[in-house]
């Protein structure tokens, strides 16, 4: 059956199917039907044409996702150190790959703060904007753009090398020069959104962290640091600012 749905649905690049547990009577037919719905949750974690089911994904919950990474990885850009920051990277893809424990929206928060860092130590180190156009403000649409976990990663990794390549190759960018492009691009994008930078990006944050405490098994801690606070007492207070309560009451409503 499997590879009759397979040869069907071939002519779709992104696609995947999903079977409930085997059941006898019709009676049983809608819970075979909601463990199918609830496989097909987890397809992000999953190559494109794969086939899940309850009895496959049971035995491949892996661990939670490591929150010591953006540290990790803030640490081995100051340093140049290429070898460490790709295994940070590494450490990361095996966490993820085929873990149906893990919920999208997390790991495309925690992607989205390591894209951004790259981003920011490209900034410091004044490498050539031209050659590094994956800036902020672009960031929060691309990691949600990715149909299928892999492909994100390999977006990250080719991002991680392009900055090693242009910070060994490229010498830093005339400061007078780079300030002016730094100022021509914050200037075109608030007039474009209405917002600056700073404004955007802390709002798209901030929806980020009420999605995440949509879910139960969200706490307020981990929330934080998933949308790029370090400081959980600064991220309240900027929670509070946008939405009028605390996050914790706002987790607290929306699970009752």
């Amino acid at each position: 059956m499997e590879s009759y749905l397979k040869s069907i649905f071939s002519p779709v690049r992104n696609f995947h199917f999903a079977a409930g547990t085997p059941v006898c009577g019709i009676r049983k037919i809608y819970d075979s039907y909601s463990a199918a719905v609830i496989a097909l949750q987890s397809t992000f974690f999953f190559e494109p044409g794969t086939c899940l089911n309850p009895e496959r994904l049971s035995g491949l919950a892996g661990p939670e996702l490591p929150e010591q990474a953006v540290r990790d990885l803030t640490a081995a850009l100051e340093r140049a150190d290429r070898d460490e920051a790709a295994a940070v990277l590494s450490r990361l893809y095996a966490c993820c790959r085929e873990n149906p424990s893990l919920l999208e929206r997390s790991v495309q928060s925690l992607y989205y703060q390591l894209f951004a860092i790259i981003a920011d130590q490209s900034r410091k180190q004044q490498l050539p904007a031209d050659s590094m156009p994956l800036m902020q403000e672009k960031i929060p649409e691309y990691t949600e753009s990715f149909f299928f976990y892999e492909d994100l990663h390999r977006s990250l990794t080719a991002m991680l090398e392009e900055f090693f390549r242009l910070l060994n190759s490229a010498g830093p960018e005339n400061s007078a020069v780079y300030l002016i492009k730094s100022y021509i691009a914050c200037t075109i994008f608030k007039n474009e959104t209405g917002q600056t930078l700073n404004q955007y990006l802390t709002e798209y944050r901030l929806n980020q962290a009420r999605e995440l405490l949509n879910d139960p098994r969200n706490t307020v801690s981990p929330v934080s640091t998933m949308v790029g606070y370090n400081d959980s007492n600064y991220f309240s207070k900027a929670f509070k600012k946008y939405t009028g309560i605390s996050p914790t009451v706002y987790r607290e409503r929306r699970i009752k």
